[in-house]
């Protein structure tokens, strides 16, 4: 399938969006990520990230879905399941990550005639015991594993900061929904996850507050249901790290 006249292909030359006359490199960052030898995972569970240095070039493969979403799946092993895929919305320009083992992302074609719109819901994945996983991205999805961590920030160069305060918009009342605190010494290697205290709720607001250590940068974690629309933090600073 095409995007505007265009395919995309990850080739020799990495990722590249083609047309019948030329050739271009697309999305170099991820290309350079695929490219390498570290392969990163986060572990929602205890909160932190893993690494693996691999040995062999990584498993890649990409679909353009409904003339829109671009599916790059890839593995720890050309031989082996996909178990993340990160995708683009091309018409938008947002980048979004799967974690899901599969052998194959493919377009689900809705037979049903009423249904017309169904870019959002035609993203499948063909799990290896033969089971097909379809992406839900409404906001009121069951969720188990979402993340979103955003960072890392730092008010000065040569002071340490400690997050007091946070507020998030358009989490909705009874959701499950965890805000946490990555806090950093080295600016570098993440401290134990600090969770925050639900100080108020409304309709379609949060507050936390934080008494975590401070670091010489820090880190915010979601967890659970959201659709966030802005996010509001509030530092103090600290001695010289």
């Amino acid at each position: 399938r095409d995007i505007s006249g265009s395919q995309y292909a990850y080739t020799s030359y990495g990722l590249q969006k083609v047309w019948h006359q030329k050739a271009e490199t697309a999305f170099p960052s991820i290309t350079d990520f695929l490219a390498g030898t570290v392969f990163e995972d986060f572990d929602s569970a205890t909160n932190t990230f893993t690494q693996q240095i691999l040995t062999v070039a990584m498993r890649k493969r990409v679909a353009t879905i409904s003339d829109r979403y671009l599916v790059i799946s890839y593995g720890i092993a050309h031989n082996l399941p996909s178990t993340h895929a990160i995708v683009i919305d091309v018409a938008q320009s947002r980048y979004g990550k799967l974690k899901c083992l599969h052998t194959l992302c493919y377009e689900r074609l809705d037979s049903e005639p009423d249904i017309v719109e169904t870019a959002r819901e035609s993203i499948a994945m063909l799990a290896p015991d033969g089971q097909v996983k379809v992406v839900d991205f409404s906001p009121d999805a069951d969720v188990t594993d979402a993340v979103l961590l955003l960072g890392k920030y730092q008010v000065q160069r040569t002071y340490g900061v400690q997050l007091q305060e946070l507020e998030v918009e358009n989490v909705k009342q009874g959701d499950t929904f965890e805000a946490l605190a990555l806090p950093s010494v080295n600016g570098k290697t993440f401290e134990p996850a600090v969770p925050g205290y639900l100080a108020e709720e409304a309709e379609l607001s949060r507050r936390y507050l934080f008494s975590g250590p401070a670091g010489k940068n820090v880190s915010v974690l979601f967890k659970g249901r959201f659709n966030l629309i802005s996010v509001v933090c509030w530092f103090s600073l600290h001695g010289r790290m």
